[in-house]
């Protein structure tokens, strides 16, 4: 009898050996995790290398709108607003990263707060003087992303080239507009530069737990796109949310016709994150290591796949979409639902996140 439970115990302990031993396909041990090496590798392969491309993009955008101003042609203003095309998506990538110390600065809502503000914007320019101080001290919603798109897009290009043709006031909100949210990508990148304000390190070396811990910050920057995707970029301008009234306007990008493309960005933002497949660990990895299987990993790219998979079959622009192709919307609005509930569940139980507010006001 002694003998049998000799065996029995040896057989235990070799078992338990072998489940310690046991890694994944990148060789991670379940008996430790590197936490700070997750997060620096999401900082330097994630977070600043997007921040950067939206730098790239700002001055891209600052340079066009000077080119257009120099000659104001329909050509001009056709590569300008792709730039601003361009712009706005990058922008959506880096959104993914607002956490910390550049959401306690409200970094979303200084670069692309919206619904612009036409009536306000078209005020200014009638009644005001337009220079770089006072473009400074407006409202997000009268500059930056959403006021150009409304003064880029507010009419078809012929019409639109010709009220910039016989406003210089109006070109000189678009130039110091351009400037300013040039500006705020510059400010940004620096926050996060090791050769800045190196919030980088600040956060790569933070591997506390609870609601300031960065690991959680970071999970908490993937849920709240999704969950501002699924109630203020879609829920509320189709009347799926709070309110039944319709309201196509308040989409993001109603005027350019990007709000898809804009979810779009941001679920590749959300993979890429989750995965950081450019980087040495992810999000995934840190999953495998607390269940020792891919199941959870291969539901997220499920679920991601989905939610692309419903912004594809949309074949309108959304404003259109909303009233026109109200199944296919409302397919997306689930899709982003359950993508949502995945990470706010499964995936936070796993994890043993934290859920804290998200940005989904979108106003």
């Amino acid at each position: 009898m002694k003998t049998l439970l000799r065996r029995s115990f040896l057989i235990l302990i070799l078992c338990i050996a072998i489940i310690a031993c046991k890694s994944d396909d990148e060789g991670i041990e379940t008996s430790s995790f590197d936490m700070s090496a997750l997060l620096r590798s999401e900082v330097e392969q994630q977070i600043i290398p997007t921040i950067t491309r939206f730098k790239t993009a700002t001055s891209a955008l600052n340079i066009a709108t000077q080119r257009y101003i120099t000659n104001t042609s329909t050509e001009n203003l056709e590569l300008l607003r792709t730039e601003w095309r361009s712009t706005a998506l990058a922008a959506e990538r880096v959104f993914t990263f607002n956490i910390g110390v550049p959401r306690a600065l409200f970094f979303q809502i200084l670069i692309y707060d919206w619904p612009a503000t036409p009536v306000v914007i078209e005020n200014n320019i009638s009644n005001a003087t337009i220079n770089r101080d006072f473009i400074a001290a407006l409202a997000p919603k009268s500059k930056t992303l959403a006021a150009l798109e409304y003064l880029l897009f507010k009419s078809d290009l012929n019409a639109t080239n010709l009220e910039f043709m016989t406003s210089e006031k109006r070109r000189d909100y678009i130039r110091f507009s351009a400037e300013n949210l040039d500006m705020l990508s510059e400010r940004l990148l620096n926050i996060w530069s090791p050769t800045g304000q190196d919030y980088a390190n600040t956060f790569s070396t933070n591997t506390a737990t609870g609601i300031e811990a960065s690991f959680n910050l970071l999970f908490n920057g993937l849920h709240n796109i999704i969950a501002t995707g699924k109630v203020s970029k879609i829920g509320k301008p189709a009347g799926f949310e709070a309110s039944a009234a319709i309201n196509p306007e308040a989409s993001q990008a109603f005027f350019s016709d990007t709000s898809l493309d804009i979810i779009r960005s941001n679920m590749q933002s959300v993979r890429a994150a989750y995965f950081n497949t450019n980087g040495d660990l992810g999000i995934d990895d840190y999953v495998f290591f607390l269940s020792q299987s891919q199941t959870l990993n291969e539901m997220t790219t499920a679920k991601i796949d989905a939610v692309i998979t419903a912004i594809n079959a949309i074949s309108l622009p959304l404003d259109r979409a909303i009233t026109e192709d109200r199944t296919g919307v409302q397919d997306l609005h689930t899709a982003l639902e359950n993508l949502r509930i995945f990470f706010a569940v499964d995936l936070r139980s796993r994890l043993s996140i934290i859920i804290t507010s998200t940005d989904n006001d979108g106003d």
